[in-house]
């Protein structure tokens, strides 16, 4: 199976695909407002409004490249506040709407939104872990150097990964789940 993690934000999109056939995590590519020294970042030098239509055309043409069978997506933080939130609300709408129009949906389950506490409890094991250790976790737990590729903007890349990492873990457990129910308990 063929998953793609997103974690949305206005300035920088981290995405991360894996195959459960062929378990690596060097499939990364991160969208961003700022020049970045990876050659998997896509500069996104656009504005506004003009700039959510952007970011959904480049996570499209990613899907078009690597056509995943799933696509996690990490959820809103409720926690946020400010002006920022109308505005990432806007750019969520226009990428599941995209996302929707390529087939994937929370009905179909083509389209799973992951809580930011689920992202951090899969790399970390905690829920309420802050952004340095889940990009600790992340390193360790794949084997890349995401900071030494990505910098500052590291971040992104790892809390998509981490998102792919929760929804396996979500995964893992419906099958268990699943599996107990079938043996009768």
């Amino acid at each position: 199976m063929k998953i793609m993690g997103i974690d949305l934000a206005l300035n920088k999109v981290g995405i991360a695909f894996f195959n459960t056939s062929d378990p690596k995590w060097d499939d990364v590519f991160l969208l961003s407002v700022k020049k970045n020294k990876s050659s998997r970042t896509r500069l996104i030098d656009l504005e506004g409004f003009d700039k959510f239509i952007g970011i959904a055309s480049l996570i499209r043409n990613l899907i078009l490249m690597k056509s995943p069978d799933v696509i996690a997506m990490e959820d809103f933080s409720f926690g946020s506040q400010g002006r920022a939130v109308f505005e990432i609300g806007q750019l969520t709408g226009i990428v599941r709407l995209a996302l929707h129009s390529d087939g994937y949906t929370e009905k179909n389950e083509k389209l799973i939104l992951v809580a930011p506490t689920q992202v951090k409890k899969a790399a970390t094991g905690k829920g309420n872990a802050s952004k340095i250790q889940v990009i600790m976790a992340v390193c360790k737990k794949t084997g890349q150097e995401y900071v030494e590729q990505f910098g500052a903007e590291a971040e992104d890349v790892c809390d998509a990964v981490g998102v792919v990492m929760a929804y396996l873990d979500m995964e893992n457990k419906v099958r268990k789940g699943m599996k107990l129910k079938g043996h009768g308990k």
